[in-house]
């Protein structure tokens, strides 16, 4: 498997120990220590498993459980503590601030006339531009404030397309009318973000062995308070493609890779400072990776998942996964609702415990216990004997 590997990709160097995972904590007790990233466990009894769970978990890398019975799968992760910068979220958002335009922008989107335009200069003009010049009329006429019900964006809506001239031939406007729901967006940061950010300035890390991510996530909440307004990250920067000549695309993409650069330099001060209270010098976090945390500002994250040892231990409140899964609407059949699943792979797990083989009795008493505890927490597990899903173990 590690060759096979390793041919991806002749940069990597890797290596191989076959040995049981047992085997291997007993003699190396601290094998789980040394650096992974991750560590990925299959077709683990539960003896071995919770050993390697409770090691993972001590050491602060991230598990990935693994197991398959037949065409059944299941998937667990233990996550201490997951810092996501990068999360590549499927849908991008582009953060333009139309809402918010700084002097400079400000200053580009209002330089266009409109009606002075011929007809090719008025097909080429940014949609940002558009947006901002609609939203300035659309102020002016509503006492300054901007759309907020769905009545009042559908009129700013239809007002941007009122203001082509050749709607049909006008990319531009159509990108613009697609688009309107920019020029009135809040670019604040997330709820979860700010919350986030919030916190870590109020409790900065002070030590010295706490990750890049903490101490930017501090200096997130410094910029926030400061040059943010109490509601803005870093600008990202990138523009989305767009219908315009060349000339004033160039001009205004400037416009905002000068903009994000100044909100990093001034995020770069904010972080050196909280570097310097710890004790640790300025350039502890590279210039990139500086850059991708700033792009990615809305995407933050830190993924903690409960141990693998509070999920098994008995009489924990209770099952906290299968009290999510038991959440779901039911399978069709009914039968093949997730719970129920999981409390047959968890019966056998524990039964595991005991050391040896389990015996059909012993996994239908430890899934009778399962079911009787969710059951104990408010859990409707009727459906569990009605459509006989699981039945009492035959001789």
């Amino acid at each position: 498997m590690t060759q096979m590997l390793l041919e991806m990709n002749d940069d990597v160097r890797g290596e191989a120990k076959v040995v049981d995972p047992a085997q291997l904590l007993a003699a190396e007790p601290d094998f789980l220590s040394r650096g992974w990233d991750l560590v990925v466990a299959t077709q683990m009894d539960g003896t071995t498993l919770a050993s390697v769970a409770a090691k993972a978990w001590d050491a602060e890398v991230p598990l990935m459980i693994l197991r398959s019975i037949g065409l059944l799968g299941y998937l667990r992760l233990q996550l201490r503590r997951h810092e996501v910068v990068e999360a590549k979220p499927d849908a991008k958002h582009w953060d333009l601030r139309l809402a918010d335009k700084w002097p400079e922008l400000d200053e580009f989107c209002r330089s266009f006339d409109m009606g002075g335009l011929d007809d090719r200069a008025h097909r080429h003009v940014p949609f940002v531009v558009i947006l901002s010049q609609r939203m300035e009329a659309w102020r002016a006429a509503h006492g300054g404030r901007a759309p907020k019900s769905m009545a009042e964006k559908n009129d700013f809506k239809a007002s941007v397309k009122a203001a082509s001239r050749y709607f049909a031939d006008e990319l531009n406007f159509q990108e613009a009318v697609s688009n309107s729901y920019m020029a009135y967006a809040d670019s604040a940061v997330g709820y979860e973000v700010a919350e986030m950010a919030a916190g870590a300035r109020k409790n900065p890390p002070t030590n010295a062995d706490a990750s890049n991510f903490s101490f930017l996530v501090a200096a997130l909440g410094d910029f926030i308070e400061n040059e943010g307004n109490g509601k803005y990250g870093p600008l990202a920067g990138p523009l989305p493609d767009m219908t315009s000549d060349t000339e004033p695309y160039v001009k205004l993409q400037t416009i905002y890779k000068r903009k994000a650069e100044r909100d990093m330099a001034a995020l770069a001060d904010h972080l050196s400072q909280r570097l310097a209270a710890a004790g640790k010098p300025a350039h502890t976090v590279p210039l990139e990776e500086l850059a991708i945390f700033c792009k990615n500002i809305r995407n933050l994250q830190i993924v903690s998942t409960s141990s693998y040892a509070a999920e098994m231990a008995p009489g924990a409140t209770v099952h906290h996964e299968a009290v999510m899964m038991g959440s779901l609407e039911p399978a069709s059949p009914p039968a093949q609702t997730p719970v129920f699943w999981y409390l047959a792979l968890r019966a056998l797990n524990d039964a595991q415990l005991g050391g040896g083989e389990p015996t059909a009795e012993e996994v239908w008493r430890r899934l009778s216990e399962a079911k009787e505890a969710l059951q104990s927490n408010g859990m409707d597990l009727s459906a569990l004997v009605s459509t006989g899903s699981t039945r009492s173990p035959q001789p």
